[in-house]
């Protein structure tokens, strides 16, 4: 299975805005399922256009489905086929981006190339109608994601590639050059995102794999990275780009000398 995730932002004036949500994108051979998730959209309630955006002679957006807003966020699934998507003669590989116009007047933009990326942002493009009546049903609880199988708090831990950083919002890139980061890559190749879900809030942060001794310590904190984590053995050596989650009580809260673990930082969205 082939996975990614692609950030989701407000466009205004021609350029983007605030993050306001992702898209995870789930490949598993001809079956393809784009998760979205909204969050903190300016209208607490709205409803809208979600469309893919591809090139045939011209820049195109082809509706998906509609989409709907409660409470300033929506959580969304789509299922599609990789080939042929909605057997409208298109695959997920001709995807340059999605869109959201929203009947507020808000849209909302991520793009996957960087061919089309500024007349995507500006919404320099045709819309094409979708046949399809399907409706996305928003989940008012996020714990009920099919990946937070557990009752209460969740955690998910996801491995990234050091090039990823730049699919996070900008205030992160720095961390692309951080030494600390960079070692610890190029160490256990493979740096951590995690993702925490408590009373329908979401905190990110990303991890760097490492060692808890006192030396390290040291370094972690020096190059901003204050928080350490003995990550249960279940996440060790997980398939790059695969999430595993887990609920707080199965989290191993200890860190002891010579423990496996990673470094953490808060990200800024």
């Amino acid at each position: 299975m082939k996975r990614f995730v692609t950030y989701l932002y407000e466009c205004q004036r021609g350029s983007k805005s605030k993050n306001v949500g992702f898209i995870r994108v789930n490949i598993r051979g001809q079956e393809t399922t784009m998760e979205v998730y909204l969050r903190n959209v300016p209208r607490s309630m709205d409803k809208g256009k979600l469309f893919v955006l591809i090139y045939k002679e011209k820049l195109q957006g082809e509706e998906l489905r509609e989409i709907q807003i409660q409470n300033g966020q929506s959580d969304a699934r789509i299922e599609i086929s990789t080939e042929n998507i909605d057997d409208r003669g298109f695959s997920l590989e001709d995807v340059e981006g999605i869109g959201i116009q929203l009947d507020s007047g808000l849209y909302i933009a991520s793009c996957w190339k960087d061919t089309y990326a500024e007349r995507i942002i500006r919404g320099e493009f045709v819309i094409e109608p979708c046949e399809k009546e399907e409706v996305l049903v928003v989940a008012q609880d996020v714990s009920h994601h099919e990946e937070m199988v557990h009752d209460g708090p969740c955690t998910i831990y996801e491995k990234i590639d050091l090039s990823q950083i730049r699919d996070l919002p900008s205030p992160n890139w720095h961390f692309a050059t951080n030494s600390f980061l960079v070692h610890g890559f190029w160490n256990y190749g493979y740096l951590v995102l995690k993702k925490e879900v408590e009373e329908n809030k979401e905190i990110f942060s990303m991890g760097v794999p490492g060692v808890f001794e006192k030396p390290e310590a040291v370094m972690a904190v020096f190059f901003g990275f204050p928080k350490f984590e003995a990550i249960p053995s279940e996440m060790v050596g997980v398939e790059m780009n695969k999430s595993v989650a887990f609920s707080k009580k199965e989290k191993n809260q200890e860190a002891k000398e010579g423990t496996f673990g990673c470094w953490f930082v808060n990200l800024k969205l």
